[in-house]
Order: structure tokens, then C-alpha cells, then sequence
């Protein structure tokens, strides 16, 4: 037993049973290895995947942190989503405003998503694919790849316009 009061040499047995299940699970099957067949638990063990729960994972590009959520049931969906940033204030920056908001307008002709404005002026990018079958690494990473690939100029236009550029510096001051 162990401090807490459970038997280990049970619990030893169990995360060795969930390996041989989860090995042979993958040494029978007939179709290529796709997230969400096996998870990985608390302790960084490999298991077969108990619940249809979708799989979330998070990544940065171009300083923005996306969220992935990839739906394993039925059709699968990868959704993504990042948080840009705020609209710049009309009395900050009145061009910058104008140029972030045609960039946002021109987002909703995009095929697979668009960044929206809330509300409360916050910028948000939202996007959906279906990955490719089967759910391998490589086709999530293809269809993550695509979702960015279609936003790309805008990200790099936003990244662009929403530099506030360095106060010149002027002669009296310098002296």
C-alpha cells in the first residue's frame, strides 16, 4: 500500500493491463493510427481512449495563440479559433481603425471562417475544416495548415497596421 492507502501492486496491474490494450488494440488494426484512438493519462502513459471527448490543443503563430478543437464523433471538424486583439480607438489611431476594419471585412469572404468583431471591439478569428481521413497527425497538420494558409495575408496585413509606429523624436527634445 502506499501512503494514500491504496494497493499499488493493483494499480501497477492495471496501467500494465491498459498498455497491452492499448498495443494490441493498435497492432490489430487494419486502419493507420488517428488521434483520439489512444489518449495519454495523468501519469504519461499511453491508453486507449474511453470517451468520445473531443481533442483540444493549443499552438502560437505570428504572436497569436490559437486554440484547435478537433470533434472525433461522426464527421470529423476541426475548429480554431485566436484571440487578434482589440479594434484601435477612433481617437488613437483613426487610420489604423479604418484599414484593421477593411481587413476584417475582407475576412468574410474567406471559404472556411472570418475574424469578427465583438461587441466589445475585441477581434476574433474563427475557422472550421474537415480534416482529411483518417485523423492522422499528418492530415490534422494538413488541415491546420490550409485554415492559415487562407489567413495568412491578413494576419500579416493586421500584424502591419496594428504596429503602433515610434513616436518621432524631435530636435529639441533629442537636445
Amino acid at each position: 500500500m502506499d501512503a494514500s492507502g491504496q494497493d499499488v501492486g493493483t494499480g501497477q496491474a492495471a496501467k500494465a493491463e491498459d498498455l497491452r490494450t492499448t498495443v494490441n488494440m493498435v497492432a490489430k488494426s487494419d486502419r493507420p493510427y488517428q488521434l483520439g484512438d489512444v489518449e495519454i493519462d495523468d501519469e504519461g502513459r499511453l491508453r486507449p481512449r474511453q470517451n468520445g471527448a473531443p481533442i483540444i490543443f493549443g499552438f502560437s503563430y505570428r504572436g497569436l495563440d490559437f486554440m484547435a478543437e478537433i470533434e472525433t464523433g461522426g464527421t470529423p471538424r476541426l475548429s480554431l479559433n485566436a484571440e487578434i486583439g482589440k479594434l484601435p480607438y477612433r481617437f488613437e489611431a483613426g487610420q489604423r481603425r479604418d484599414s484593421t476594419r477593411r481587413i476584417l471585412e475582407a475576412t468574410q469572404a474567406l471559404p472556411r471562417g472570418a475574424i469578427v468583431l465583438s461587441d466589445s471591439q475585441d477581434m476574433h478569428l474563427s475557422a472550421e475544416i474537415v480534416p482529411p481521413a483518417p485523423l492522422t497527425p499528418a492530415n490534422i497538420m494538413a488541415a491546420l495548415t490550409a485554415i492559415l494558409l487562407d489567413f495568412k495575408p491578413y494576419l500579416d496585413l493586421l500584424h502591419d497596421v496594428l504596429i503602433v509606429p515610434p513616436e518621432p523624436v524631435s530636435e529639441s527634445t533629442a537636445n
